[in-house]
């Protein structure tokens, strides 16, 4: 990403995540990987960057859940 001239910020603890989707810009894109999908910290994460309008890609293992 710093090739291509992008900031990335990464979030390492759960508490966290809400508190970042909640303050990222605009123009941001959201990146979630996660091996399930099922997090439940995630539905209120994504809730929060659907109402901001903010893209999400996600990367999950199983195919059909909620980030997916």
């Amino acid at each position: 990403m710093r090739r291509i001239r992008k900031i990335v910020e990464t979030v390492n603890l759960q508490g966290e995540f809400v508190y970042m989707a909640d303050s990222l810009p605009e123009d941001a894109c959201a990146i979630i990987v996660s091996y399930s999908g099922e997090t439940p910290i995630y539905k209120e994460v994504i809730a929060s960057l659907k109402q901001k309008k903010i893209p999400i890609l996600g990367i999950t293992n199983i195919g059909d859940n909620m980030v997916s």
